[in-house]
């Protein structure tokens, strides 16, 4: 392959000409100002004249923008122009350039690497013929090679046609848009533009005609056959087709109406199905517009396409060779060079970190390293492995935070532990994992199944920098997500347009919502043996069946949340791109226009980036406690014998333990009580729900075997049960089957992919196996129906266990450093704006631990979540209050270190410092200042300060209507000033005014009230305190049947829904009262099933008796 990626890339340079005055600086800044060109590149933007307009840097949509001036024609040369891209070191540049130079002065003094991407013409509509007819060298110089000219300031009495003519005198390439003074913008005559079209393509050129029996098509066709004829370019038939049968119209009518899609009169009249060429005949006759003739060759040229050639696209690998490693392109490098290269980097990494492995044990190190690396160089994938250590080691370099935990298969290789990929050590690994679950020869030289290594990241913006890095531009690019309707969203609309009863509807939907959660959590291999009709009571059958006809019909689409595809060759011209909203940051982005199905479909490679929000905690609060994050092997080691960490599990204490913290898993962590590392990785497993049949017996630690002590003694790491799919490659391993051949087994039994002749075939195989094991065939048939069932739900282990080892960090940290975990896990949701998981983590916190929320106050470091070991609090972070800054939040600390003798002060130097009203009133509202007195007294202070206050200073003359107005008694303002009118006071002491007022407020603030006024400015209720045991706020209340009631128990800081009986509902709830509850049982649902009110598991609280205040 030629070394296409060696050279540095072109710096792309923006070139923006015209006279002075035609709108180039406008357009600059609006375009900075737009997300979608500027998201914070380095762009050096070169100022070669000054007009009216200046740049307003403050509206750009982000930074990294230098502006540099260059005042003489002479100033543009190689030499300046290379100190200033030393100087900023720019990934672009912008130039406005000065309409009275020659493009040959800035053209011939480009450095090298400099490559003008794009260049613009701005011209003033209204003196652009007169510029044409006076300076026609420099009009001329700045046409002939411009992508683009806009005429600003355009109306429709100016002669359009000739300036359409001077322009395409210089230029037939260019577009031209006129921009009117209201901003609408319109682009040269669809007749220019035709011709210019028709001249690039030639006889690959058509004009396309329908047959909509409309007046709107009639004259557009028209129009089309005045081209045709005018431009000799031939007629081509072209359907709109929505569907296939007129029949369907009824379902795609049924779908617009359920999306809520209007046409209104756009579609009135038109045609679309896919009839046949008799019928277009038929409808083409019937509009009357085109004659026979006409008809016979736009039908007849549709028959080119038989002449295109196929699309053939191969299945062989397409994995990388190219590549930035080590700071040289690998494009020219031989198959010998790439193994021996990996080779030394594995033994080098080796090398480094041995002498933390008993020496006995180096034999079976090595051993399996070389197992591994055979594997990888036989199939030839050594550039898998090598393009995704220089993108870990770069991104780790520059600040990514990849997980020590890994995920999925890719644990099970070593390598990819001594790569950096991950830190777990399958050779101490405390549930069996094996090299050939993430990589067989068999699989890759047979089936050209890739590996499926996920890089999973604290920080993947960083490592995607780093990949496009190692890949070099136009080579690695984020890929689409297509968004089908699933089963509960395609029964959704369905039951919409058919008018469903909603009490049937939405039931359904809840059970279809259980199906796919169970199919989202499954592995890949496992998806399919997810029986639907585990979830849906099969007497909606009938519901569901209607409803397929919606399911798979793409809704929308996405940036895949971490798919990205590498390849050698262009991508935008060999795969394509399309334009896409981002799902985390809702910014539009470039994706390929193929999904991560086609790819693996078509043997591209897939590059996984995944971030995991959990390994940005752990680290923090590791880093906050002030010691290194440990290696998996070294946490190992600490939880071994831990009864801290394991007590976590067995308490309930859960927010934040990885896995473990939704209501389920508390419930399943709490009966079976892990206390090691083996525990924990199966009780992960066991939460799955292909193993529900088994999983109350193995919560209750009840003995379990399969019958056969031999194949009970090979599965032991997951106490007898099939529960990993590594089980199961252990029981074939053991009767015979080769290790890398019984994965792709495991795949074809939980998918019924064995033909009958094949399983007959391997299950005498297994057989032979057994008799030689065991002796006799008693028992095999048992264990061969366990294989059958378990390989539809088994779990892969390495996924468990990388799962298991992300849960206990957390339960750790928790364990030992509660403060800092605590700490942390508040900052990470409140900037998440997760209000629900904050006031559970404050809730949870006071029970685990005793930390008690600290408080919003003046002097206090409210920067960010901080702690108070010594009087056991974290204090809250006002940063995370709406319209807080993190500026404003260090410059309220700042001020609050200092002394102040009263309010008064404070607000002076509130006022000095620009912190406006609307955030001191909320400060007061959250009693900030509570050193200063109460909410109502410092709201009146406010008031009154406002009042006497004047810019920088106070009044010295008050106006006694005003006076009266702020109801201030006349003779108190007598005392403080000097001088008095008939309408005027003079010569105030506005200071002393304001304290003797405030002296006279006696009003308190309700317990009530602060509750109220806090919550408004956090949007979420916070206090919790136990001596208000059995009162709660009200958050929501719903009287529509018996009346349901969301409160918020000011105890303990939970969110209780309770339902309250018709005839117990003697006193109205509404919204933020608060509530005594004094009698309520906790009791199972009720639901209505066949005429008769019947028990559920599931059960809620009803209160009989409460008491509003």
């Amino acid at each position: 392959m030629a070394d296409t990626k060696q050279q540095a890339p072109d710096l792309p340079v923006y070139l923006f000409t015209g006279f002075l005055e035609a709108g180039k600086t406008k357009f600059i800044q609006e375009t900075l100002e737009d997300e979608r060109f500027h998201k914070g590149e380095r762009t050096l933007l070169l100022l070669c004249e000054e007009g009216e307009e200046v740049y307003e840097p403050d509206k750009f949509c982000a930074g990294n923008v230098f502006v540099r001036n260059i005042d003489e024609e002479s100033d543009l040369t190689v030499e300046h122009l290379k100190a200033l891209q030393d100087e900023i070191h720019p990934e672009r540049v912008l130039v406005e350039y000065n309409g009275m130079w020659m493009l040959d002065s800035l053209y011939g003094n480009l450095p090298e690497g400099w490559a003008v991407a794009q260049e613009f013409l701005f011209c003033d509509a209204t003196s652009f013929l007169s510029y044409n007819a006076n300076m026609r060298q420099l009009t001329v110089d700045k046409l002939k090679s411009a992508e683009l000219v806009v005429l600003n300031r355009y109306n429709d009495s100016m002669d359009r046609m000739e300036m359409h003519r001077v322009i395409r005198a210089i230029s037939r390439r260019c577009d031209i848009a006129y921009e009117y003074t209201d901003g609408k913008v319109v682009y040269d005559d669809i007749e220019d533009i035709t011709e210019t079209l028709h001249k690039h393509f030639g006889e690959n050129f058509f004009l396309e005609v329908q047959y909509h029996n409309t007046d709107a098509q009639k004259k557009l066709n028209q129009r089309i056959l005045k081209l045709s004829e005018q431009l000799s370019i031939p007629l081509i038939f072209g359907y709109d087709s929505h569907y296939i049968y007129e029949s369907q119209t009824e379902e795609r009518n049924n779908y617009l109406e359920a999306r809520g899609i209007v046409y209104d009169e756009d579609e009135r009249g038109w045609y679309m199905d896919y009839p046949s060429e008799e019928i277009v005949r038929a409808r083409l006759r019937e509009q009357g517009v085109l004659n026979e003739r006409q008809i016979d060759e736009c039908i007849k040229n549709t028959d080119i396409l038989l002449t295109f050639d196929d699309i053939v696209l191969d299945k062989n690998i397409k994995l990388p060779r190219n590549y930035l490693f080590d700071g040289e392109w690998t494009g020219n490098k031989s198959q010998e060079w790439r193994d021996q290269t990996l080779r030394n980097l594995v033994y080098n990494k080796w090398d480094s970190i041995k002498n933390t492995v008993s020496e006995s044990r180096y034999p079976e190190y090595i051993e399996g390293i070389e197992y591994e690396l055979n594997a990888i160089i036989e199939t030839k994938m050594s550039d898998y492995f090598l393009i995704d250590y220089q993108i870990v080691k770069n991104g780790v370099e520059n600040g990514g935070v990849i997980t020590k935990t890994g995920r999925g298969s890719g644990v099970s290789y070593y390598i990819n532990s001594l790569l950096g990929f991950s830190n777990i050590d399958r050779f101490i690994s405390p549930v069996t994992l094996y090299p050939d679950r993430f990589i067989s020869k068999t699989r890759i030289l047979q089936t050209k199944s890739l590996p499926d290594l996920d890089l999973n990241l604290g920080t993947p913006e960083i490592f995607e920098h780093s990949q496009r890095t190692v890949m070099g531009e136009g080579h690695a690019y984020p890929m689409i997500s297509y968004k089908p309707l699933q089963k509960s969203s395609a029964f959704k609309l369905y039951a919409k347009s058919q008018k469903l009863e909603f009490s049937i509807a939405n039931e359904i939907t809840g059970q279809l919502k259980g199906y796919e959660k169970a199919v989202n959590n499954a592995e890949d291999d496992a998806k399919d043996a997810i029986d639907l009709y585990d979830f849906v009571n099969p007497q909606y059958k009938r519901y569901i069946d209607e409803s397929k006809k919606y399911q798979g019909i793409i809704n929308a689409k996405s940036q895949a949340p971490c798919g990205y595809l590498i390849y050698d060759g262009d991508i935008k011209r060999e795969v394509g791109l399309i334009r896409c909203k981002s799902e985390s940051t809702k910014k539009e982005v470039i994706t390929t226009v193929i999904d991560g199905m086609v790819a693996e479909n078509y043997k591209f490679v897939k590059n996984d980036l995944l971030k995991v929000d959990v390994w940005l905690t752990i680290n923090n609060i590791f880093k906050t406690v002030g010691i290194p994050t440990p290696t998996v092997p070294e946490m190992t080691r600490l939880v071994e014998k831990d009864a801290a960490t394991w007590k976590v599990y067995s308490s309930g204490y859960l927010l934040g333990v990885n896995q473990c913290e939704s209501k389920f898993g508390v419930q399943c962590c709490k009966r079976y009580k892990p206390q090691n590392m083996r525990e924990l990785t199966s009780l992960i497993a066991a939460l799955r729900p292909g193993f529900k049949t088994q999983r109350d017996n193995f919560l209750n630690r009840l003995p379990y075997t399969t019958g056969v002590n031999a194949l009970d003694q090979l599965l032991k790491d997951s106490f007898h049960y099939m529960m990993y799919q590594e089980s199961i490659m252990t029981y074939l391993g053991w009767l015979g089957i080769l290790q890398t051949e019984t994965y792709a087994i495991i795949k074809k039994i939980s998918k019924k992919k064995f033909k009958a002749k094949e399983l007959a075939e391997l299950k005498e195989k297994l057989l032979k196996g057994w008799i030689k094991n065991v002796g006799s065939p008693e028992g095999f048939q048992k264990t061969w129906e366990i294989i059958e069932a378990a390989a539809k739900y088994s779990f892969n282990a390495s996924h468990a266990l990388s799962y298991a080892y992300d849960s206990v960090y957390g339960a750790y940290a928790k364990a030992h450093y509660p403060f800092e975990f605590y700490t942390v896990m508040l900052q990470h949701y409140a900037d998440k704006g997760n209000k629900d998981k904050v006031i559970a983590f404050k809730h949870e916190m006071l029970e685990f631990a005793g930390i008690k929320e600290g408080a919003y106050k003046f002097g206090l470091d409210n920067r960010k979540f901080t702690m108070d070991k010594k009087n056991r609090v974290i204090h809250p972070s006002l940063s995370s209050i709406k319209g807080f800054s993190q500026t404003v939040a260090e410059l309220l600390y700042e001020l609050g270190q200092q002394r102040y003798k009263d309010f008064l002060e404070v607000l002076i130097v509130l006022k000095e410092h620009s912190i406006s009203d609307a955030k001191i009133q909320d400060l007061i509202n959250i009693e900030y200042f509570s050193d200063y007195g109460d909410i109502k007294y410092l709201m009146r202070y406010l008031e009154m300060f406002n009042q006497f206050r004047t810019g920088k200073g106070f009044l010295k003359t008050l106006k006694k209507e005003k006076g009266f107005l702020l109801g201030i008694d006349f003779d108190m303002i007598r005392r403080h000033c000097e001088s008095e009118t008939v309408k005027t006071f003079s010569k105030l002491d506005s200071i002393s005014i304001i304290k003797e007022c405030m002296v006279k407020v006696e009003e308190k603030t309700t317990n009530k009230e602060k509750l109220l006024r806090r919550r408004e400015v956090l949007g979420y209720c916070d206090v919790i305190d136990k001596k208000y045991s059995g009162y709660c706020m009200v958050e929501e209340v719903n009287t529509k049947y018996a009346p349901k009631i969301s409160l918020y128990a000011l105890a303990n800081g939970s969110i209780i829904d309770v339902k309250i009986p018709q005839k117990c509902y003697t006193t109205p709830i509404t919204k933020d009262s608060i509530v005594q509850v004094i009698d309520a049982e906790y009791v199972p649902k009720l639901k209505w099933i066949d005429e008769k009110w019947v028990k559920q598991t599931e059960k809620e609280w009803v209160v009989s008796e409460y008491k509003v205040y």
